[in-house]
């Protein structure tokens, strides 16, 4: 899967769960909001330091790209750009930028936006034509422009592009972002050129997300009609028979991801009926689950918890007794116990925590629970889960995650006392950009000013 088919989902579901607080433009005064950007400076600082200690290459400059997009998203764009500087990996600086650019973008910074768009055009700049660095250029740099409102950009952007799959796509998230701001005709113009685009699109797995995409784009100009013929297409792209015998049964796990992807996307756009009933449809009990999950989240999002509720039930009853699956039970229990919490549910999400705790072997499951824990407010627990994770690169997931939970509960004083007793400078970093995450304000939150600067 290229990059840009996982952010352009992001972009195309409009769903960039990431809030801002512009700490250069905070207003003067305001104790609580001058301490919480001084905060935001102190772990942003920390992190700069540890991530001069981590000593794989690869490992620096990934660490890198993350502190740059939070300096970008705490508003101190230029030294996002100076953190940039330092990184070797041409792929990284630009999604350092235009990753930055759609999270100012997604809190109406636009103007911030604007500005972290011409530092990645400067480093598209040295890029060589028609190569597969070019090529990622572009499929990030789309998302970025839509974000930012730079339609006529994004067009000439796409209109460059070779991959067929990446230029319908793309073409399908100018259309959203168009649908969005309220220009139905060019909407409906993008859509065109995209389903041109897509006659060159031969997988399986392509055309279901390409056809889901359109769907989005159906549903957010109010076409529910058109939308729910695009994923009815979709769901039979993904019952086609294999063009080989499936001796193993892959076919079976392919298509319950593939269907679980439907019914995600079905939420996302608003279909819930038709995402009920595409989960239904799905044979694998854990991507049952899974299913049900996202389309709880998105009906705790859209303010119906009753239905949340009843979802979080389907799901629950879709692993009783259950052994085959994509997932473990255990992470699946996880995630919903996650959406729980989130939804403010937080008994049910420590019953379902028990349950993933039970379902689980070892510590096979330990990140997933740490994380459950920690947005269900057991921290202590979090941490003694997390500390028990073999993996260090798992872990400095999970420490991000419970140093994000404990940042947005108040506990920045904690969080800071945490990292002086750590040690590795990879779970540092980790934890100092989760503390930061934490400490900016949820999505639909705005900063009063944007300058760019």
């Amino acid at each position: 899967m290229s990059k840009f088919r996982y952010f352009s989902v992001l972009v195309v579901v409009g769903c960039v769960s990431f809030g801002l607080a512009l700490a250069a433009n905070l207003p003067a005064g305001t104790g609580d909001e001058s301490q919480k950007a001084a905060d935001i400076r102190w772990f942003l600082d920390r992190s700069k330091q540890a991530a001069v200690a981590i000593k794989a290459p690869k490992s620096q400059e990934g660490r890198n790209c993350e502190i740059a997009i939070m300096q970008a998203r705490s508003g101190d764009l230029e030294g996002a750009k100076r953190t940039a500087s330092g990184i070797e990996n041409v792929r990284l600086k630009l999604i350092a930028f235009c990753r930055a650019a759609i999270m100012l973008a997604s809190v109406d910074q636009t103007a911030s936006a604007k500005k972290a768009i011409v530092f990645a055009k400067e480093v598209t700049a040295g890029i060589e034509e028609a190569s597969a660095d070019r090529s990622f250029a572009e499929a990030e740099m789309v998302p970025a422009h839509v974000a930012a409102g730079e339609f006529a950009a994004a067009m000439r952007t796409t209109a460059a592009m070779h991959d067929l799959f990446d230029r319908a796509h793309a073409y399908c998230c100018i259309a959203y972002g168009q649908a969005k701001a309220g220009n139905t005709a060019a909407s409906k113009e993008a859509i065109g050129l995209a389903k041109q685009a897509a006659t060159g699109i031969r997988g399986k797995e392509e055309n279901v997300q390409f056809l889901c995409s359109v769907a989005k784009v159906e549903a957010e100009l109010g076409d529910m009609e058109a939308a729910e013929e695009a994923f009815g297409l979709a769901k039979d792209a993904a019952s086609m028979p294999a063009d080989s015998p499936d001796t193993m049964g892959l076919q079976v796990l392919a298509k319950a991801s593939t269907l679980c992807y439907i019914a995600q996307a079905q939420a996302h756009a608003g279909d819930f009926s038709g995402a009920l009933r595409t989960a239904a449809e799905i044979e694998i009990d854990s991507e049952k689950a899974r299913a049900y999950c996202w389309i709880a989240e998105a009906q705790a999002k859209g303010g119906d918890l009753a239905a949340f509720r009843d979802s979080i039930e389907l799901a629950k009853r879709a692993l009783v007794g259950t052994k085959r699956g994509l997932q473990p039970k255990a992470w699946v229990y996880c995630w919903i116990a996650e959406a729980q919490a989130k939804a403010g549910d937080i008994t049910g999400s420590k019953d379902s925590i028990g349950l993933a705790k039970r379902s689980a072997t070892g510590t096979a499951a330990a990140e997933e629970i740490a994380e459950a824990q920690a947005w269900a407010g057991d921290i202590a627990g979090a941490k003694q889960t997390a500390a028990a994770v073999t993996v260090e690169a798992r872990k400095v997931l999970a420490y991000a995650v419970i140093a994000q939970a404990q940042a947005r509960a108040g506990q920045v004083e904690e969080v800071k006392a945490w990292v002086d007793a750590l040690r590795e400078p990879e779970e540092v970093v980790a934890v100092c950009l989760g503390a930061v995450e934490g400490s900016l304000p949820e999505e639909g939150s705005k900063a009063t000013t944007d300058t760019g600067m």
